[in-house]
């Protein structure tokens, strides 16, 4: 074989090192720690520019000379993905003051994939030990999932007929190597109850798609939005919530890490006012990375 001239090794090594950075979108933002990779999180630019729903800006800033006012209970989101690399730590946190009675805040991100598809709790939230396989073949308009075993499998009045989900086409090793399963029955389970010994399923909703018999299957949960760092009650006093978050979640959900299967997050904060007249004000929002 003829060896290649240095100039021609160079350029396929440039071209390599090339490809290998353009797939690799997630490791090339956190180049500066510290550095606030949030748009406009504290009102400077004098209006809501970079965020969702929140509806005016305040001159009554934490620091600076603007916040953010929202008035209404709701979630609001950051409007930019931002790219992460869940081996790296980040450090969320931000300034809340009510300027009426207390309101509940959360602190936190929506989630989503290398899709840019966001990723929805009940994607990643499974219920541990609930592994088993369809008894029968299913087809898409049935209501009723016969499955080998329902023994470890919860009905909760409180959650399950709205929050109750069933998931197709599951890692049953362990390792949960199918988060985020976007294979989802439709959201609510009416019943888990054995009939004539054998164990069955119902669905609030039916099914979208066909399952042959022998497909491995698992129950999962909604449980809240998005994933909050920090939640606390908020007075009349500017109040930091904070939190720090790094690596990903393995089988049951961690708090201060990633969903599986994230690549990029929107900010999202949760507000929570008693009425409609109560201004709640926001300022001082940074996302970083962190030694």
């Amino acid at each position: 074989m003829k060896k290649l001239p240095k100039i021609a090794k160079s350029c396929i090594a440039g071209i390599s090192f090339a490809v290998a950075m353009a797939s690799m979108p997630c490791l090339l933002q956190a180049q500066n720690p510290g550095e606030n990779l949030l748009k406009n999180g504290g009102a400077e630019t004098g209006d809501s520019g970079g965020w969702i729903e929140f509806p005016s800006v305040s001159t009554q800033a934490k620091e600076g000379s603007n916040a953010f006012v929202c008035k209404q209970s709701g979630i609001v989101r950051s409007e930019e993905l931002i790219p992460v690399n869940p081996e790296l730590r980040y450090r969320l946190s931000g300034f809340f003051k009510s300027e009426g009675a207390e309101a509940k805040m959360c602190l936190g991100f929506v989630s989503y994939d290398a899709d840019e598809k966001e990723i929805q709790s009940p994607n990643i939230t499974p219920i541990t030990g609930t592994e088993t396989k369809l008894r029968e073949a299913a087809s898409k308009g049935d209501k009723v999932l016969k499955i080998d075993n329902g023994q470890a499998w919860v009905f909760d009045t409180k959650w399950t007929p709205d929050f109750g989900y069933v998931a197709f086409d599951v890692d049953d090793s362990g390792a949960y190597s199918d988060l985020p399963n976007r294979n989802l029955s439709g959201a609510g389970l009416k019943s888990i109850r054995q009939v004539g010994g054998q164990w069955e399923v119902e669905l609030a909703k039916p099914l979208t798609a066909d399952f042959v018999a022998g497909t491995k299957v698992r129950q999962h949960r909604a449980q809240g939005a998005c994933l909050w760092v920090d939640n606390q009650q908020v007075g009349s006093s500017w109040k930091e919530l904070k939190g720090r978050i790094s690596g990903v979640s393995e089988g049951v959900r961690q708090p201060e890490k990633f969903w599986p299967g994230t690549k990029f997050v929107k900010v999202a904060i949760l507000i929570e006012t008693p009425n409609f007249k109560d201004a709640v004000l926001v300022d001082e929002v940074v996302f970083s990375q962190v030694e």
